[in-house]
């Protein structure tokens, strides 16, 4: 009896031993489960999620074993995420076992048989998507044409943000400093952002308009001062007077109201037009004179670039002078064909008068000559303003002259002039010699005597030229 309980504690010892070995074994061969392949992802052994990531939840959604094979592929759903973003992806999973029956994994792949997403977790936060948003955009600053580029960018920063991670919606709006060699300028720029896998810009608009001012190296103070040199410094303008061109002195102390008509930047302020207007106030003549200068800023300091005067005659005041000079005219009219010409040389004084009401302009020429004396009406339209030339044409003898001293006929006595007026030396300087009746006569350059008013003239409402 104690022979057989001993042989069935045996068989029962027995049999246990072998279920625990048959447990063993099948322990080993059970495929790696959801921690076995996290620990795969978490480790680096794939190396296809980026070391940026966390790794979340691992789900097993479908497997399949060869057991002849030794094969065990496993389809799984990955949860990872970074700062910004979480990422649903999907991996399918090849394991085999070794002689020891231990599962190792030897490959691979991506199943896009399911739909991979990502979901933003914050908005932008990449300033380099800012900086490309506005790389390009066209400003007008302060009348200064601006574009966005890496050159002219200084910095960039969020000011406000309204972030709708639900729409995938991020507006941002930033502040940013331009610079250029001569300006800074800052203003906020709005940016819209959509998240679709990514984020990318959606548009951009202004929030809040640029202004600009110049560095304090670069501030061009344009004074009345700073125009008076640049202007003196060309000494002279050339004014074109018909056929003759005369040299018009800029001396300074002739010149006066000085004033600033427009001011004009380009090229991010490094280039600046400046528009003046003055006058220059000669002894007979006002010109009113536009000034363009030009000016670059080049190497931390503005060159004068280009500089343009354009003067035009604004008053004249011929009204009440008087001049005087000496003509000489023909004295034989015989002689003009065998040479035996005689000139004569006289003395006179021209005044002249004003008579705006029909534009016109009346001077009285008389012979100051000591021997004789004799004076006439002459009578024109009034100076040409465009080139300050003078024309005018006997009118009426006051006193006729004597017989001695005609050219010819009286009427070869009657006197035309044709002339302009010299700024600087104050003269009317007279054009060739005029032919009357085969006498001639030519003027030397006529000097101003004074410049009261004239009597003597006779008065400008009187239009047909008669005395009272």
């Amino acid at each position: 009896m104690k022979n057989i309980i001993k042989l069935s504690l045996l068989l029962l010892m027995a049999l246990s031993a072998l279920m625990l070995l048959t447990a063993c074994s099948n322990e080993q061969q059970i495929p790696p489960d959801e921690e076995q392949i996290g620990f795969d992802f978490t480790s680096g052994v794939l190396g296809v999620i980026p070391s940026n990531r966390t790794v979340g939840e691992i789900e097993i959604i479908g497997e399949e074993t060869d057991e002849e094979a030794g094969l065990h592929e496993v389809l799984v759903k990955v949860n990872s995420s970074d700062r910004d973003v979480s990422y649903l992806e999907y991996y399918a999973l090849l394991y085999m076992q070794n002689e020891e029956k231990e599962w190792g994994l030897v490959d691979f792949r991506e199943d896009r048989t399911n739909t991979w997403t990502k979901t933003p977790l914050a908005g932008v936060m990449d300033e380099s998507l800012f900086r490309s948003a506005i790389m390009g955009m066209q400003l007008s600053i302060d009348g200064y044409e601006w574009s966005i580029n890496e050159d002219s960018l200084d910095r960039i920063t969020v000011s406000n943000r309204n972030t709708q991670l639900e729409q995938s919606r991020d507006t941002v709006i930033v502040d940013v400093v331009l610079s250029s060699a001569a300006l800074s300028a800052q203003g906020q720029i709005e940016l819209e952002f959509t998240f679709n896998d990514s984020w990318k810009n959606d548009g951009q608009r202004i929030a809040a308009e640029f202004t600009s001012e110049y560095l304090p190296h670069a501030v061009l103070d344009m004074t009345d001062e700073r125009v008076l040199d640049m202007v003196t410094e060309i000494r002279q303008f050339v004014f074109s007077s018909g056929g003759t061109e005369q040299n018009v002195h800029l001396n300074r102390e002739q010149i006066s109201n000085i004033t600033l008509v427009q001011e004009t930047s380009s090229n991010m302020g490094t280039y600046k037009t400046f528009e003046h207007k003055l006058d220059l106030i000669k002894e007979l003549v006002t010109f009113e004179v536009d000034v363009s200068s030009t000016y670059n800023f080049v190497e931390n300091s503005w060159t004068l670039h280009d500089l343009q005067i354009m003067p035009r005659v604004t008053d004249v005041r011929l009204d009440g002078t008087i001049w005087g000079g000496i003509y000489r005219h023909r004295g034989s009219v015989g002689g003009w064909m065998d040479n035996t010409i005689t000139v004569g040389l006289r003395e006179f004084s021209l005044s002249f008068t004003e008579l705006r009401n029909i534009g016109g302009l009346r001077a009285r020429l008389d012979s100051t000559s000591p021997d004789a004396s004799y004076s006439q009406y002459l009578f024109g339209q009034s100076i040409n303003y465009d080139r300050l030339t003078i024309t005018i044409e006997h009118e009426a003898w006051i006193i006729e002259p004597p017989s001695s001293w005609r050219s010819g006929t009286i009427d070869g006595s009657k006197v035309s002039f044709q002339g302009y007026l010299n700024v600087d030396d104050s003269e009317i300087v007279p054009y060739g010699m005029v032919l009357t009746h085969m006498g001639f006569r030519s003027f030397n350059n006529m000097k101003l005597i004074e410049s009261p008013l004239v009597t003597d003239i006779v008065d400008d409402s009187n239009d047909n030229g008669d005395e009272e």
